[in-house]
C-alpha cells in the first residue's frame, strides 16, 4: 500500500497565522482562499498523471518520486471544508468517490474562539443536508446527520494522539495487505500525530515536528517490512507563487 498524505490547500484561517491581533477573526471551519483553489487545481493535476503500463506497479524505487505518475486507486478527505474543497478538483480529474473519513480531521476538531472570554466553544460543522447540496460527490460517513459532524469538545493531546492511532490501525485494516494507492486530503497538525503513531516517536508539543506546506504531497510506503517514508513536503507542482504555510 502507498499512501499519499495531502495537505489542504491555503485557508482563510492560514493567512491569520502569526499575527494574535488577528486571532479572532479566525472561523471554526474556514474556506479555501483564492490561492488554495488554484492549489488544489495544481494538485489535481499532478495526481491524474496516470502511469505508464507498468511503470509504477514494479519495485518501489523504480520510480520512487513518482515522476511515471500515481495511478490512485481510493480517494479520502476529512470533513473540514478546506479539506473537502482541496479534494474536490481531484475527485473531478480521476472520476473516483470522495470518501470523507472523520478520524482524519484536525487537531482539535471544530471549535470557535470567543475573545471577549478568551473560550473555545464547540462547532458541530455543516449539517448532511448541507454536504449534499454543496458536494453532492462526497461519500459521507453514515452517522453524519443534521446536527453536524462534530460531537467533542476541544480535543486535548492525548486525544488527538490517540485518535491518529486509531486512523493508522483502520487504514491498515482497509488496505494494509493491497497494492492499493490512497490520496487523504487532511490537515498538518494531523500529519504530525500521524506520522508519530507509524514511526512510534515521543509525543513533545513543541518538536518532533513534520513540516507540510499547503497542498504538499508526502508519500508512505507499507508493507510487511513495516512503514517507509519515501518523501514528505513535495510542492514542486505548485509554482512558486503558490507556496503557501
Amino acid at each position: 500500500m502507498d499512501l499519499y498524505f495531502i495537505r489542504h490547500g491555503q485557508s482563510e484561517n492560514n493567512v491569520l497565522e502569526g499575527d494574535p491581533a488577528l486571532h479572532h477573526l479566525r472561523k471554526a471551519d474556514p474556506n479555501l482562499t483564492a490561492i488554495g483553489y488554484k492549489q488544489a487545481e495544481q494538485l489535481a493535476i499532478r495526481l491524474a498523471t496516470q502511469p505508464s503500463t507498468g511503470s509504477s506497479r514494479g519495485p518501489l524505487f523504480a520510480d520512487s518520486q513518482n515522476a511515471q505518475g500515481f495511478g490512485i486507486t481510493h480517494l479520502y478527505c476529512s470533513l473540514h471544508l478546506r479539506a473537502i474543497q482541496t479534494a474536490m478538483p481531484t475527485c473531478e480529474a480521476l472520476g473516483l468517490p470522495l470518501v470523507a473519513w472523520k478520524l482524519a480531521h484536525e487537531h482539535w476538531g471544530l471549535f470557535q474562539y470567543d475573545e471577549q472570554t478568551d473560550t473555545y466553544t464547540a462547532h458541530p460543522g455543516p449539517s448532511r443536508t448541507y454536504f449534499a447540496e454543496h458536494f453532492p460527490k462526497l461519500v459521507l460517513p453514515e452517522d453524519v446527520g443534521e446536527d453536524g459532524w462534530w460531537k467533542g469538545n476541544r480535543e486535548d493531546d492525548a486525544a488527538k494522539n490517540a485518535r491518529a492511532k486509531a486512523f493508522y490501525a483502520e487504514l491498515l485494516a482497509r488496505h494494509g495487505a493491497t497494492d492499493d494507492r490512497i490520496a487523504l486530503v487532511s490537515h498538518g497538525g494531523f500529519f504530525v500525530s500521524f506520522m508519530r503513531a507509524v514511526f512510534a516517536t515521543p509525543y513533545a508539543e513543541e518538536s518532533n515536528w513534520f513540516l507540510m506546506n499547503n497542498c504538499a504531497i508526502s508519500r508512505l510506503h507499507f508493507s510487511q517490512r513495516g512503514p517507509l517514508l519515501v518523501y514528505a513536503n513535495n510542492t514542486q507542482h505548485l509554482p512558486y507563487e503558490y507556496h503557501t504555510y
